[in-house]
Protein backbone atom coordinates (compact mmCIF):
# COMPACT_ATOMS: atom_id res chain seq x y z
CA UNK A 1 0.00 0.00 0.00
CA UNK A 2 2.82 2.33 0.91
CA UNK A 3 4.48 1.54 -2.39
CA UNK A 4 1.32 2.46 -4.28
CA UNK A 5 1.04 5.77 -2.44
CA UNK A 6 4.71 6.48 -3.10
CA UNK A 7 4.36 5.65 -6.79
CA UNK A 8 1.28 7.85 -7.09
CA UNK A 9 3.02 10.73 -5.41
CA UNK A 10 6.06 10.24 -7.64
CA UNK A 11 3.94 10.35 -10.82
CA UNK A 12 1.95 13.32 -9.61
CA UNK A 13 5.10 15.21 -8.68
CA UNK A 14 6.45 14.97 -12.19
CA UNK A 15 3.26 14.99 -14.32
CA UNK A 16 0.85 17.47 -12.69
CA UNK A 17 3.17 20.46 -13.12
CA UNK A 18 3.68 19.52 -16.77
CA UNK A 19 -0.05 19.15 -17.40
CA UNK A 20 -0.71 22.46 -15.67
CA UNK A 21 2.12 24.08 -17.60
CA UNK A 22 0.68 22.85 -20.91
CA UNK A 23 -2.79 24.07 -19.90
CA UNK A 24 -1.42 27.46 -18.88
CA UNK A 25 0.60 27.69 -22.08
CA UNK A 26 -2.45 26.80 -24.21
CA UNK A 27 -4.59 29.34 -22.34
CA UNK A 28 -1.92 31.98 -22.82
CA UNK A 29 -1.73 31.24 -26.55
CA UNK A 30 -5.51 31.39 -26.88
CA UNK A 31 -5.58 34.75 -25.11
CA UNK A 32 -2.89 36.08 -27.41
CA UNK A 33 -4.84 34.79 -30.44
CA UNK A 34 -8.06 36.36 -29.13
CA UNK A 35 -6.37 39.69 -28.50
CA UNK A 36 -4.79 39.64 -31.94
CA UNK A 37 -8.17 38.82 -33.46
CA UNK A 38 -9.79 41.72 -31.61
CA UNK A 39 -6.93 43.98 -32.57
CA UNK A 40 -7.26 42.98 -36.23
CA UNK A 41 -11.03 43.47 -36.03
CA UNK A 42 -10.54 46.91 -34.54
CA UNK A 43 -8.03 47.68 -37.29
CA UNK A 44 -10.57 46.73 -39.97
CA UNK A 45 -13.33 48.62 -38.16
CA UNK A 46 -11.31 51.85 -38.06
CA UNK A 47 -11.59 52.39 -41.81
CA UNK A 48 -15.32 51.65 -41.74
CA UNK A 49 -15.84 54.05 -38.84
CA UNK A 50 -13.91 56.85 -40.55
CA UNK A 51 -15.82 56.39 -43.80
CA UNK A 52 -19.20 56.30 -42.11
CA UNK A 53 -18.41 59.39 -40.04
CA UNK A 54 -17.52 61.20 -43.27
CA UNK A 55 -20.90 60.20 -44.70
CA UNK A 56 -22.73 61.63 -41.70
CA UNK A 57 -26.26 60.39 -41.13
CA UNK A 58 -29.65 60.68 -42.80
CA UNK A 59 -32.06 63.47 -41.89
CA UNK A 60 -33.97 62.83 -38.70
CA UNK A 61 -35.71 59.48 -39.19
CA UNK A 62 -35.67 58.47 -35.53
CA UNK A 63 -38.66 57.56 -33.39
CA UNK A 64 -40.13 60.43 -31.41
CA UNK A 65 -42.09 58.35 -28.87
CA UNK A 66 -41.30 59.72 -25.40
CA UNK A 67 -40.93 56.38 -23.61
CA UNK A 68 -40.86 52.62 -24.19
CA UNK A 69 -41.52 51.76 -20.52
CA UNK A 70 -45.00 50.35 -21.21
CA UNK A 71 -43.85 47.87 -23.87
CA UNK A 72 -44.44 44.21 -23.02
CA UNK A 73 -43.62 41.19 -25.18
CA UNK A 74 -45.86 38.14 -25.44
CA UNK A 75 -44.85 34.71 -26.68
CA UNK A 76 -47.55 33.26 -28.94
CA UNK A 77 -48.41 29.65 -28.11
CA UNK A 78 -47.92 27.55 -31.24
CA UNK A 79 -49.29 24.11 -32.23
CA UNK A 80 -46.09 22.70 -33.72
CA UNK A 81 -43.39 20.91 -31.72
CA UNK A 82 -40.71 23.58 -31.40
CA UNK A 83 -38.08 20.88 -30.82
CA UNK A 84 -38.61 19.61 -34.40
CA UNK A 85 -38.36 22.93 -36.24
CA UNK A 86 -35.55 25.44 -36.65
CA UNK A 87 -37.02 28.55 -38.23
CA UNK A 88 -40.12 30.71 -38.69
CA UNK A 89 -38.75 33.07 -41.31
CA UNK A 90 -41.79 32.99 -43.60
CA UNK A 91 -44.48 35.33 -42.22
CA UNK A 92 -47.34 37.15 -43.90
CA UNK A 93 -50.91 38.35 -43.35
CA UNK A 94 -53.64 36.62 -45.35
CA UNK A 95 -57.33 37.55 -45.14
CA UNK A 96 -56.57 39.34 -41.87
CA UNK A 97 -54.89 36.30 -40.34
CA UNK A 98 -51.27 35.64 -39.42
CA UNK A 99 -49.62 32.93 -41.55
CA UNK A 100 -46.37 31.19 -40.57
CA UNK A 101 -44.17 28.88 -42.68
CA UNK A 102 -41.72 26.50 -40.99
CA UNK A 103 -38.28 25.05 -41.59
CA UNK A 104 -37.90 21.58 -40.11
CA UNK A 105 -35.22 18.91 -40.05
CA UNK A 106 -37.24 16.59 -42.28
CA UNK A 107 -40.60 18.28 -42.89
CA UNK A 108 -42.34 21.61 -43.32
CA UNK A 109 -45.77 23.14 -42.73
CA UNK A 110 -47.80 26.32 -43.08
CA UNK A 111 -50.11 27.43 -40.26
CA UNK A 112 -52.78 30.13 -40.04
CA UNK A 113 -53.58 31.98 -36.79
CA UNK A 114 -56.78 34.01 -36.42
CA UNK A 115 -55.83 35.42 -33.03
CA UNK A 116 -57.53 32.63 -31.08
CA UNK A 117 -56.62 29.33 -32.69
CA UNK A 118 -54.23 27.84 -35.23
CA UNK A 119 -55.09 25.85 -38.35
CA UNK A 120 -52.75 23.75 -40.50
CA UNK A 121 -53.24 24.78 -44.12
CA UNK A 122 -53.58 21.68 -46.26
CA UNK A 123 -54.46 19.53 -43.27
CA UNK A 124 -55.28 16.57 -45.52
CA UNK A 125 -51.70 16.44 -46.75
CA UNK A 126 -50.21 17.58 -50.03
CA UNK A 127 -48.61 15.07 -52.43
CA UNK A 128 -45.10 16.18 -53.30
CA UNK A 129 -44.39 17.92 -50.01
CA UNK A 130 -42.64 14.85 -48.61
CA UNK A 131 -39.40 16.04 -50.19
CA UNK A 132 -39.66 19.55 -48.71
CA UNK A 133 -38.38 20.89 -45.41
CA UNK A 134 -38.28 24.64 -45.89
CA UNK A 135 -40.93 27.31 -46.40
CA UNK A 136 -38.60 30.21 -47.11
CA UNK A 137 -41.08 32.93 -48.11
CA UNK A 138 -44.80 33.73 -48.16
CA UNK A 139 -46.68 36.41 -50.08
CA UNK A 140 -50.23 37.41 -50.98
CA UNK A 141 -50.90 38.24 -54.63
CA UNK A 142 -54.26 38.82 -56.28
CA UNK A 143 -55.95 37.74 -53.03
CA UNK A 144 -54.18 34.38 -53.10
CA UNK A 145 -51.55 32.99 -50.75
CA UNK A 146 -48.23 31.88 -52.27
CA UNK A 147 -45.36 29.96 -50.66
CA UNK A 148 -41.76 29.49 -51.77
CA UNK A 149 -40.94 25.95 -50.63
CA UNK A 150 -37.40 24.70 -51.25
CA UNK A 151 -37.00 25.21 -55.02
CA UNK A 152 -40.70 25.45 -55.94
CA UNK A 153 -43.64 27.85 -55.56
CA UNK A 154 -47.13 26.73 -54.49
CA UNK A 155 -50.45 28.50 -53.99
CA UNK A 156 -53.18 27.74 -51.47
CA UNK A 157 -56.74 26.90 -52.52
CA UNK A 158 -59.26 28.05 -49.89
CA UNK A 159 -62.20 26.14 -51.30
CA UNK A 160 -60.75 22.67 -50.78
CA UNK A 161 -57.89 23.34 -48.32
CA UNK A 162 -55.17 22.19 -50.70
CA UNK A 163 -51.88 23.46 -52.11
CA UNK A 164 -51.29 23.56 -55.86
CA UNK A 165 -47.98 23.88 -57.68
CA UNK A 166 -47.62 27.20 -59.52
CA UNK A 167 -46.68 26.87 -63.21
CA UNK A 168 -45.73 23.77 -65.13
CA UNK A 169 -41.99 24.31 -64.79
CA UNK A 170 -39.50 26.13 -62.57
CA UNK A 171 -36.75 27.43 -64.87
CA UNK A 172 -34.31 28.17 -62.02
CA UNK A 173 -33.61 24.42 -61.64
CA UNK A 174 -32.09 23.75 -58.21
CA UNK A 175 -32.08 27.38 -57.04
CA UNK A 176 -34.06 28.16 -53.88
CA UNK A 177 -37.29 30.14 -54.05
CA UNK A 178 -36.06 32.77 -51.62
CA UNK A 179 -38.17 35.93 -51.68
CA UNK A 180 -41.67 36.57 -53.08
CA UNK A 181 -43.01 40.12 -53.52
CA UNK A 182 -46.18 41.57 -54.97
CA UNK A 183 -45.17 44.64 -56.98
CA UNK A 184 -47.44 46.79 -59.15
CA UNK A 185 -49.93 43.97 -59.59
CA UNK A 186 -47.35 41.29 -60.47
CA UNK A 187 -45.69 38.56 -58.43
CA UNK A 188 -41.88 38.47 -58.44
CA UNK A 189 -39.53 35.81 -57.11
CA UNK A 190 -35.86 36.14 -56.11
CA UNK A 191 -33.76 32.99 -56.44
CA UNK A 192 -30.75 31.95 -54.35
CA UNK A 193 -28.20 29.19 -54.95
CA UNK A 194 -27.32 29.98 -58.56
CA UNK A 195 -26.50 33.08 -60.59
CA UNK A 196 -28.42 36.18 -59.40
CA UNK A 197 -31.88 36.00 -60.90
CA UNK A 198 -35.45 37.27 -60.52
CA UNK A 199 -38.56 35.84 -62.16
CA UNK A 200 -42.00 37.33 -62.87
CA UNK A 201 -45.19 35.27 -62.93
CA UNK A 202 -47.28 35.86 -66.06
CA UNK A 203 -50.10 33.61 -67.31
CA UNK A 204 -49.03 30.84 -64.94
CA UNK A 205 -45.47 30.85 -66.28
CA UNK A 206 -42.26 32.23 -64.80
CA UNK A 207 -40.41 34.70 -67.00
CA UNK A 208 -36.77 35.59 -66.38
CA UNK A 209 -36.36 39.32 -65.66
CA UNK A 210 -32.74 39.21 -64.48
CA UNK A 211 -31.02 41.45 -67.02
CA UNK A 212 -28.22 43.35 -65.27
CA UNK A 213 -28.16 41.35 -62.01
CA UNK A 214 -25.07 39.32 -62.88
CA UNK A 215 -22.84 42.38 -63.33
CA UNK A 216 -21.16 41.74 -59.98
CA UNK A 217 -21.35 37.93 -59.77
CA UNK A 218 -22.84 36.56 -56.56
CA UNK A 219 -24.67 33.54 -55.17
CA UNK A 220 -28.16 34.79 -55.93
CA UNK A 221 -30.63 37.44 -54.81
CA UNK A 222 -31.32 37.39 -51.08
CA UNK A 223 -34.30 39.74 -50.98
CA UNK A 224 -36.53 41.87 -53.19
CA UNK A 225 -38.62 44.79 -52.00
CA UNK A 226 -41.45 46.92 -53.41
CA UNK A 227 -40.49 50.34 -52.05
CA UNK A 228 -42.78 53.28 -51.31
CA UNK A 229 -41.24 55.20 -54.24
CA UNK A 230 -42.94 52.77 -56.64
CA UNK A 231 -39.77 50.87 -57.59
CA UNK A 232 -38.67 47.27 -57.08
CA UNK A 233 -35.29 46.69 -55.41
CA UNK A 234 -33.10 43.60 -55.08
CA UNK A 235 -30.15 42.75 -52.80
CA UNK A 236 -27.24 40.64 -53.99
CA UNK A 237 -25.73 37.80 -51.98
CA UNK A 238 -22.11 38.61 -52.80
CA UNK A 239 -19.47 35.99 -53.59
CA UNK A 240 -16.65 38.50 -53.40
CA UNK A 241 -16.76 42.05 -52.19
CA UNK A 242 -19.89 43.67 -50.75
CA UNK A 243 -23.57 43.24 -51.40
CA UNK A 244 -24.99 45.40 -54.17
CA UNK A 245 -28.50 46.85 -54.23
CA UNK A 246 -30.26 47.01 -57.61
CA UNK A 247 -33.30 48.96 -58.80
CA UNK A 248 -35.48 47.68 -61.64
CA UNK A 249 -35.94 50.13 -64.49
CA UNK A 250 -39.63 49.65 -65.38
CA UNK A 251 -39.16 50.87 -68.95
CA UNK A 252 -36.32 48.58 -69.95
CA UNK A 253 -36.86 45.85 -67.30
CA UNK A 254 -33.14 46.10 -66.61
CA UNK A 255 -31.64 46.07 -63.11
CA UNK A 256 -29.36 49.01 -62.33
CA UNK A 257 -26.90 49.11 -59.38
CA UNK A 258 -27.72 51.95 -56.98
CA UNK A 259 -25.88 50.89 -53.80
CA UNK A 260 -22.79 49.01 -52.60
CA UNK A 261 -19.10 49.36 -53.51
CA UNK A 262 -19.34 53.08 -52.75
CA UNK A 263 -22.05 53.72 -55.35
CA UNK A 264 -24.04 56.86 -54.40
CA UNK A 265 -22.07 57.20 -51.17
CA UNK A 266 -22.87 53.66 -50.00
CA UNK A 267 -20.74 51.20 -48.02
CA UNK A 268 -17.22 50.44 -49.22
CA UNK A 269 -16.48 47.55 -46.86
CA UNK A 270 -16.17 44.19 -48.62
CA UNK A 271 -17.43 42.51 -45.44
CA UNK A 272 -21.07 43.55 -45.93
CA UNK A 273 -21.86 40.56 -48.15
CA UNK A 274 -25.63 40.21 -47.70
CA UNK A 275 -28.43 42.73 -47.98
CA UNK A 276 -30.45 40.71 -45.50
CA UNK A 277 -33.61 42.80 -45.37
CA UNK A 278 -35.18 45.93 -46.83
CA UNK A 279 -37.91 48.23 -45.55
CA UNK A 280 -39.59 51.53 -46.45
CA UNK A 281 -39.29 54.15 -43.71
CA UNK A 282 -40.29 57.79 -44.13
CA UNK A 283 -39.57 57.61 -47.90
CA UNK A 284 -36.13 56.10 -47.24
CA UNK A 285 -35.17 52.63 -48.44
CA UNK A 286 -33.64 50.83 -45.43
CA UNK A 287 -31.15 47.99 -45.95
CA UNK A 288 -29.71 45.80 -43.19
CA UNK A 289 -26.56 43.71 -43.65
CA UNK A 290 -24.22 41.43 -41.76
CA UNK A 291 -21.73 42.96 -39.32
CA UNK A 292 -18.13 42.56 -40.40
CA UNK A 293 -15.79 42.67 -38.65
CA UNK A 294 -17.67 41.24 -35.68
CA UNK A 295 -16.20 43.61 -33.16
CA UNK A 296 -17.39 46.57 -31.06
CA UNK A 297 -17.10 49.89 -32.82
CA UNK A 298 -18.91 52.97 -33.99
CA UNK A 299 -20.12 51.63 -37.30
CA UNK A 300 -23.53 50.49 -38.47
CA UNK A 301 -24.77 47.72 -40.75
CA UNK A 302 -28.03 49.60 -41.35
CA UNK A 303 -28.14 52.07 -44.25
CA UNK A 304 -30.76 54.45 -45.64
CA UNK A 305 -31.23 55.57 -49.26
CA UNK A 306 -33.07 58.81 -50.07
CA UNK A 307 -33.28 58.11 -53.80
CA UNK A 308 -29.95 59.76 -54.52
CA UNK A 309 -27.51 59.07 -51.67
CA UNK A 310 -26.88 56.47 -48.95
CA UNK A 311 -26.33 57.21 -45.26
CA UNK A 312 -25.39 54.92 -42.33
CA UNK A 313 -28.06 54.84 -39.63
CA UNK A 314 -27.00 55.17 -36.00
CA UNK A 315 -23.26 54.66 -36.47
CA UNK A 316 -22.26 57.05 -33.69
CA UNK A 317 -22.45 55.33 -30.33
CA UNK A 318 -23.27 51.89 -31.73
CA UNK A 319 -24.22 49.51 -28.86
CA UNK A 320 -21.35 47.47 -27.41
CA UNK A 321 -23.32 44.23 -27.78
CA UNK A 322 -23.29 44.69 -31.55
CA UNK A 323 -19.72 43.39 -31.42
CA UNK A 324 -21.17 39.98 -30.51
CA UNK A 325 -23.70 39.96 -33.36
CA UNK A 326 -22.98 38.99 -36.95
CA UNK A 327 -26.24 39.61 -38.82
CA UNK A 328 -29.06 42.13 -38.88
CA UNK A 329 -31.65 39.91 -40.51
CA UNK A 330 -34.87 41.89 -40.25
CA UNK A 331 -36.26 45.42 -40.45
CA UNK A 332 -39.62 47.17 -40.44
CA UNK A 333 -41.14 50.63 -40.30
CA UNK A 334 -44.19 50.59 -38.04
CA UNK A 335 -46.13 53.57 -36.68
CA UNK A 336 -43.29 55.85 -37.76
CA UNK A 337 -40.70 53.76 -35.91
CA UNK A 338 -37.67 52.09 -37.52
CA UNK A 339 -37.06 48.71 -35.88
CA UNK A 340 -34.39 46.11 -36.75
CA UNK A 341 -33.58 42.63 -35.49
CA UNK A 342 -30.16 41.03 -35.19
CA UNK A 343 -28.29 38.12 -33.63
CA UNK A 344 -25.98 35.33 -34.66
CA UNK A 345 -23.07 33.35 -33.28
CA UNK A 346 -22.92 32.81 -30.37
CA UNK A 347 -26.55 32.34 -29.40
CA UNK A 348 -27.97 34.60 -26.72
CA UNK A 349 -27.78 37.83 -28.69
CA UNK A 350 -31.06 37.65 -30.62
CA UNK A 351 -32.42 41.16 -30.09
CA UNK A 352 -34.76 43.85 -31.40
CA UNK A 353 -33.67 47.50 -31.65
CA UNK A 354 -35.57 50.78 -32.02
CA UNK A 355 -33.86 53.76 -33.62
CA UNK A 356 -34.15 56.77 -31.32
CA UNK A 357 -32.70 60.27 -31.46
CA UNK A 358 -30.03 59.23 -28.96
CA UNK A 359 -29.17 56.09 -30.93
CA UNK A 360 -30.26 52.46 -30.98
CA UNK A 361 -32.37 51.32 -28.02
CA UNK A 362 -32.75 47.66 -27.04
CA UNK A 363 -36.47 46.82 -26.87
CA UNK A 364 -36.39 43.02 -27.13
CA UNK A 365 -34.05 40.28 -25.94
CA UNK A 366 -32.01 39.78 -22.73
CA UNK A 367 -35.32 39.89 -20.85
CA UNK A 368 -36.04 43.53 -21.71
CA UNK A 369 -39.77 44.34 -21.59
CA UNK A 370 -40.65 40.74 -20.57
CA UNK A 371 -38.90 39.35 -23.64
CA UNK A 372 -36.82 36.19 -24.16
CA UNK A 373 -33.37 35.58 -22.68
CA UNK A 374 -33.81 37.09 -19.23
CA UNK A 375 -31.37 34.66 -17.59
CA UNK A 376 -28.01 33.28 -18.65
CA UNK A 377 -27.29 32.11 -21.35
CA UNK A 378 -29.92 34.60 -22.63
CA UNK A 379 -31.04 32.27 -25.43
CA UNK A 380 -34.52 31.58 -26.78
CA UNK A 381 -34.03 27.90 -25.98
CA UNK A 382 -32.33 28.37 -22.58
CA UNK A 383 -29.46 26.23 -23.84
CA UNK A 384 -26.04 26.57 -25.43
CA UNK A 385 -25.78 22.83 -25.92
CA UNK A 386 -28.11 22.60 -28.90
CA UNK A 387 -28.07 26.24 -29.97
CA UNK A 388 -25.21 27.67 -32.00
CA UNK A 389 -27.01 30.71 -33.41
CA UNK A 390 -30.28 32.59 -33.03
CA UNK A 391 -31.80 35.35 -35.12
CA UNK A 392 -35.01 37.36 -35.40
CA UNK A 393 -35.59 36.41 -39.04
CA UNK A 394 -38.70 38.36 -39.96
CA UNK A 395 -40.60 41.38 -38.63
CA UNK A 396 -44.15 42.11 -39.81
CA UNK A 397 -47.16 44.06 -38.55
CA UNK A 398 -50.39 42.28 -37.73
CA UNK A 399 -53.43 43.94 -36.12
CA UNK A 400 -51.25 46.74 -34.76
CA UNK A 401 -48.73 44.35 -33.20
CA UNK A 402 -45.11 43.79 -34.13
CA UNK A 403 -44.68 40.09 -34.96
CA UNK A 404 -41.26 38.40 -34.86
CA UNK A 405 -40.37 35.00 -36.33
CA UNK A 406 -37.15 33.40 -35.04
CA UNK A 407 -34.54 30.71 -35.94
CA UNK A 408 -31.81 29.09 -36.40
CA UNK A 409 -31.82 26.18 -33.93
CA UNK A 410 -34.09 23.37 -32.82
CA UNK A 411 -36.49 24.97 -30.38
CA UNK A 412 -35.97 28.46 -31.78
CA UNK A 413 -38.92 28.28 -34.22
CA UNK A 414 -40.87 30.67 -32.03
CA UNK A 415 -43.25 33.55 -32.70
CA UNK A 416 -43.44 36.58 -30.40
CA UNK A 417 -45.51 39.74 -30.55
CA UNK A 418 -45.18 43.24 -29.18
CA UNK A 419 -48.43 45.26 -28.93
CA UNK A 420 -47.85 48.78 -30.18
CA UNK A 421 -51.44 50.04 -30.25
Amino acid sequence: MLAVVFLGSFIAYFTIPKVYQKYANLTYRMRILEERSKSFGAYLAADIENYQMSRGGPPDIASSIPSTDSLKWQKIDVPWDEAKFLKTKALTVYQGNLVVGLLGEHSTAVYLFDGKSWRLLGDNGTPGWEKFNYVQTLAVHDKRLYAGINNEVWTYEDTNDTWTKVARAFPWADGNAYSLRNHNGSLYLAVMGKKPSVYKLENDEWHDVSLGLDAFGGDGIYDIWSHSDGNLYASLAATTGSTVIFRLNPKTETWEPIGGKGINGSWTSGGFKYGLSMASHQNFLIVTANRHPQTPGNFSSIWAFDGNQWFPVGAKGAPQIWGDMNNFNASISINGNLIVGGGGHPAGNASIWLYRKHGWELIGGLGVHSSWGRNFPHTLTDSFRNTAAEYPYRLIEWNGDLIVGFGDALGAAQVWRLPLR
